[in-house]
């Protein structure tokens, strides 16, 4: 397949948390090999390079080092360090403004996490060929992606699909978003229907993001035109003042679940995993016959349902526990029932107050 869109933007902070004690602040998941034997981001990088015109990854000054190891085809100017983490609105908008710089407020954007699982690359092309219909038909659109759920999980976001969109097949209106609910309303969301994983996955021109944008945040305009200037020039120090500047929020709270512009959905088919805690392990890598997943040297007997992580060639060894994640990285031993999984970033949070040397 060819290429599809202008610019690919992949976000690449992160800050380490959920895969503690083997991601730390400096190498965070998406620069681990978690799904497979390449680091997330290698993999994110090779399934968008081939559709794209361009690529850009927008990360923190303190991972650049480990980016261009890991990207080398990448040139410097394509490694895109934000002064400070602001979440994702304001690296959206920068990089939107990048977008116009080279190709122009028609330029096609697609938005992506660098620490998600998706397989096979086919089907992602496939979707990716959905969205970029939508927004040759409609060029102030925003598409979103949705997954297909294939349980009631309570760690996801969720959208709500409204009327089909005409002519093309698979894209429908959004009729809204539901941020993550309890286990319960998930439950409740999936048996009523029409409904999709929200993947966090964007397709827009660079134009319409920025007028959204600018329509939800208009003070924002002007540093947003300041840094991308400034990024241009290589000028830090204006680039740290324009950035300051900006709204501390997400592209969906800010922007997506308040905006009047028109949101489209991609009902996608492909696999897919945001591996937002240990437990995202149990369903990218084969368990063995007593249904452990495991990774590096690991020794187990009558050991059931765990997963065991052994990093920097240690050794883990487990006799007759059952449902719990032993990983052993560094300095550090995490111990945690399964159903806990989700609270790894709660103590990484207590941790940064009390021993930051650890992360």
């Amino acid at each position: 397949m060819g290429l599809v869109i202008d610019l690919a933007v992949i976000l690449a902070g992160g800050s380490g948390t959920r895969f503690w004690p083997l991601s730390r602040t400096a190498r965070p998941k998406h620069l681990l090999p978690l799904a497979g034997e390449k680091p997330l981001l290698r993999e994110t990088f090779e399934r968008l390079a081939p559709l794209a015109d361009d690529v850009i990854v927008v990360t923190t000054e303190r991972q650049r080092a480990a980016i261009v190891e890991l990207l080398p085809e990448l040139p410097d100017a394509a490694i895109v360090d934000e002064p400070e983490a602001r979440n994702t609105l304001p690296a959206i908008g920068l990089a939107a403004r990048v977008a116009v710089a080279r190709a122009g407020p028609e330029a096609t954007c697609l938005v992506a996490p660098a620490d998600h699982a998706i397989r096979p690359v086919e089907r992602f092309a496939a979707a990716l060929e959905v969205g970029r219909a939508v927004v040759d038909a409609d060029p102030m659109a925003l598409v979103v992606f949705g997954v297909t759920p294939r349980s009631a999980h309570p760690g996801y976001g969720y959208v709500r699909l409204g009327d089909p969109i005409p002519g093309i097949d698979g894209a429908r209106a959004v009729a809204g978003f539901v941020e993550k609910p309890t286990a319960a309303e998930a439950e409740r969301l999936i048996a009523a229907g029409s409904v999709a994983w929200n993947a966090g996955i964007f397709l827009w021109r660079a134009g319409a993001i920025e007028a959204a944008i600018g329509a939800q945040f208009p003070s924002a305009i002007g540093p947003l035109a300041r840094a991308g200037a400034a990024l241009a020039s290589g000028d830090r120090g204006a680039l740290e003042a324009a950035y300051g500047e900006l709204p501390s929020i997400s592209i969906d709270h800010g922007v997506l679940q308040t905006t009047s512009a028109r949101i489209t959905c991609v009902e996608t088919d492909f696999e897919w995993s945001d591996i937002g805690s240990w437990r995202a392990l149990e369903s990218l890598l084969a368990p063995d016959a007593d249904g452990n997943v495991t990774r590096g040297r690991v020794a187990a007997l009558d050991t059931e349902r765990c997963t065991l992580v052994a990093d920097d060639g240690g050794l883990v060894a487990a006799i007759g526990v059952a449902d719990l994640i032993v990983v052993r990285a560094g300095d550090v031993t995490l111990v945690c029932p399964r159903d806990r999984a989700e609270e790894v970033k709660t103590l990484v949070e207590r941790l940064r107050r009390s021993d930051p040397d650890r992360l």
